[in-house]
């Protein structure tokens, strides 16, 4: 159903609408108002930004094309396969938005936060990962694991280079642990660590 005067849209039955940005919006049903530049997705939420190269789905979201920023919650996945992996993020809900201060892309995971990508893996309440620094901002609980090693603390912040994990800080308290051999571990731990993935230094 489309008003042409309103340029409000109902579509249903596994609908897509392409958006002046160029960003792709598809949804069991779909609520799309061509004038605001807002969308509502309900059941298998999809966003694909295509210049990005990211997307995010789950089963509900909205996609605000004029503030550049989307939302979506349940079995919410976010995507940014714009490096040499594909890094996926799961979460209770994720929103993503512009900063306006700097133009700067930023993605916000709550609750039961995992991600996974083929050099690192990790495990905390909420994330925070800005296009700025390319770091993601672990907080409460968080836990990475990077081939044979384990870093957890109060706080994480990962650096991810192009096509690896390159480094990590814990400012707030952390320790670190290494297996070596069948019951064998190397072991640190300090009020303020810096773990460097690449040539297994801490």
């Amino acid at each position: 159903v489309y008003n042409t005067n309103t340029g409000e849209a109902d579509l249903y039955k596994r609908s897509t609408v392409h958006t002046r940005r160029g960003n792709i919006l598809i949804g069991d049903t779909l609520f799309y108002d061509r004038q605001k530049q807002f969308g509502k997705a309900f059941g298998n939420m999809v966003l694909i930004d295509s210049a990005r190269q990211s997307s995010l789905s789950g089963n509900y979201g909205f996609y605000d094309e004029v503030r550049d920023s989307a939302f979506v919650t349940g079995r919410a996945l976010a995507k940014e396969y714009s490096k040499g992996d594909t890094l996926y993020l799961h979460g209770d809900t994720i929103v993503a938005y512009v900063d306006i201060a700097d133009s700067t892309k930023v993605t916000d995971v709550f609750h039961r936060v995992r991600f996974y990508r083929y050099d690192i893996q990790g495990l905390c309440d909420s994330l925070s990962m800005t296009e700025r620094d390319s770091i993601l901002y672990m907080y409460r609980h968080p836990i990475v694991w990077s081939g044979a090693r384990q870093i957890f603390g109060n706080q994480i912040n990962v650096h991810l280079a192009d096509s690896t994990a390159d480094w990590a800080r814990l400012p707030l308290t952390g320790m670190m642990a290494e297996h070596i051999a069948e019951d064998c571990y190397n072991q640190m731990s300090g009020l303020d660590m810096t773990v460097w993935f690449a040539d297994t230094t801490v």
